[in-house]
C-alpha cells in the first residue's frame, strides 16, 4: 500500500485520433496499392529481391487491414480469426526482414567465395581472341 502511493502516476500522452486513423488507413492502402501495382508491372516472383520487396511492403498493408476495418467500419477485430491472421502475417513480414538481412550481409560473402578464372585461362582466352581476329582479317590483331 505504501509503495503504491509513492509511485507517481505515469503521464498520459494524447495522440490525435484523426492522425492515427490516417496513418493506419494510409499505410494499409499504400501496402495494398504497392502489392497490386508491383504484381502488374514486374514479375517479382522470379527474383529473390522481388519476393522480399513484395512480402514486406504488401505484408505491412495486410497487417494494417484489420485496424483499418475497425476504424472505418467498426468491425470487431478481437476475434481469434483476426488475431491469428495478424500474427501469421506479422511472422511472414518478420521472416522477410530476416531474409533482407541475409541478402545484405551473408549472401554477398558467399558470392565472394567463387574463384575467378585462373590467369592462364584468361591468357588463353586472349590468345584465342587474337587468333579469331587475325582469321577475320582485322587490323591490329
Amino acid at each position: 500500500m505504501f509503495l503504491a502511493a509513492a509511485v507517481p502516476p505515469e503521464p498520459h500522452v494524447v495522440v490525435p485520433l484523426g492522425l492515427t486513423h490516417f496513418l493506419i488507413t494510409g499505410g494499409c492502402l499504400a501496402g495494398w496499392f504497392f502489392g497490386i501495382s508491383y504484381t502488374l508491372k514486374m514479375p517479382w516472383w522470379k527474383y529473390q529481391m522481388g519476393w522480399n520487396l513484395f512480402v514486406v511492403r504488401f505484408g505491412i498493408g495486410v497487417v494494417l487491414t484489420p485496424g483499418m476495418l475497425h476504424y472505418m467500419w467498426n468491425v470487431d477485430v478481437t476475434s481469434p480469426f483476426y488475431q491469428w491472421f495478424s500474427t501469421i502475417v506479422f511472422g511472414l513480414v518478420f521472416l522477410a526482414v530476416l531474409h533482407s538481412i541475409y541478402m545484405l550481409f551473408i549472401q554477398p560473402s558467399a558470392e565472394k567465395k567463387v574463384k575467378p578464372p585462373a590467369p592462364d585461362s584468361i591468357g588463353s582466352l586472349r590468345d584465342q581472341l587474337k587468333r579469331d581476329r587475325s582469321l577475320d582479317g582485322e587490323p591490329g590483331a
